[in-house]
């Protein structure tokens, strides 16, 4: 099964997940990976410090203004609190798109809102987790979060939740970005 390049591996204790992450940023999609038992794909992650924030609206404008930024953004589009998030800050983009999508989505950037503490070096590496990550998995009303301690580089370490979705995994190029599809 194709794999980004994993720095830290993590197996629950039940053995229904494995969690993978990754200080590596150039040419490594993924950050972060989470698979279950299965071997399925749960969750896949690029981790930033930036995205570009739309409302329903907003995104729906950009896109019709940008076919060919659809066409190459489209399944890295995640709604959190309702807004849509769009991860354009990926290897070749800037050659794909034309000048003036890439600077409308640059006017759009926003805190990445699940990796509040994101750091970026210039020497290929992304921090985003602490030296020991003590990554958990459990569930909540319903749903299930991995949790995980933040990197230090912005004071103390702090807990991260993110969910995990359930259900049918993710399908789609391992190496592009989640399937999710908006308008």
């Amino acid at each position: 099964m194709p794999s980004p390049a994993l720095s830290y591996l993590w197996v629950s204790p039940d053995g229904r997940y494995i969690v993978g992450m990754s200080d590596i940023q150039i040419h490594n999609p993924y950050q972060l990976v989470v698979f279950d038992e299965t071997g399925t794909i749960r969750l896949r992650e690029h981790v930033v410090q930036q995205k570009a924030a739309f409302t329903a609206d907003e995104l729906s404008a950009f896109w019709t203004k940008f076919p060919e930024a659809k066409r190459h953004l489209n399944s890295r589009v995640k709604t959190i609190g309702g807004k849509h998030y769009v991860d354009f800050l990926v290897m070749d983009m800037p050659r794909l798109l034309s000048k003036e999508a890439w600077d409308a989505l640059f006017q759009k950037a926003a805190p990445n809102p699940e990796f509040p503490y994101v750091g970026e070096g210039v020497t290929n590496r992304v921090y985003w987790f602490s030296d020991n990550p003590n990554p958990r998995v459990h569930e909540a009303d319903g749903k299930t979060y991995l949790t995980f301690d933040s990197t230090g580089l912005f004071g103390p370490s702090k807990r991260v939740k993110i969910q995990i979705p359930q259900g049918v995994g993710l399908t789609g190029d391992p190496l592009r970005g989640s399937p999710a599809a908006h308008p």
